[in-house]
């Protein structure tokens, strides 16, 4: 997660949507207004997140507010991990992690139940 002080009034910004290789979801800042690229954990991107939105840190409020760069939509958990519309669509069909289709090489890790 980013720190609020990272975020600059006047610059644009993205979130990388980020899987770790420990399979942990987290999201990063991307920082437009430099070039700044996503870094090397990036999944996906949102498009870009209106800078009162990053200030706040409620990622579930991004999450309602912000799309993807494909359009489609995602969703951030209690957790504060991330998921497609399509892994949620997949999970509720199917019942269990093994089951959906995730948009990375790996499943996520999940908090246990």
């Amino acid at each position: 997660m980013w720190k609020r002080s990272e975020v600059a009034d006047g610059h644009r910004y993205r979130l990388a949507l980020c899987q770790s290789s420990d399979r942990r979801r987290s999201f990063s800042l991307v920082d437009l207004s430099i070039g700044a690229t996503a870094g090397e954990y990036a999944v996906l991107e949102t498009e870009e997140v209106p800078v009162d939105l990053l200030k706040q840190g409620n990622l579930i409020e991004i999450a309602d507010s912000v799309k993807l760069q494909s359009g489609a939509r995602f969703y951030v958990d209690a957790h504060g991990i991330w998921f497609t519309e399509d892994e949620i669509r997949d999970w509720k069909r199917g019942g269990t992690p093994d089951e959906v289709q995730w948009s990375t090489e790996a499943p996520p890790r999940l908090p246990p139940k």
